[in-house]
């Protein structure tokens, strides 16, 4: 069968994996600024 977002984008389940994939996309940012942040700066004089 057709993947269910390409058949109906507009359907339920389309809006159920598009918030599902929403949240995980904020909490990889969420992640990489904090990962960015708690690494040193390493400074070569």
């Amino acid at each position: 069968g057709a993947p269910v977002v390409a058949s109906k984008p507009e359907g339920a389940e389309a809006k159920i994996y598009r918030d599902i994939a929403s949240k995980v996309w904020d909490r990889v940012q969420e992640e990489r600024g904090a990962t960015e942040a708690a690494v040193p700066s390493i400074v070569f004089e």
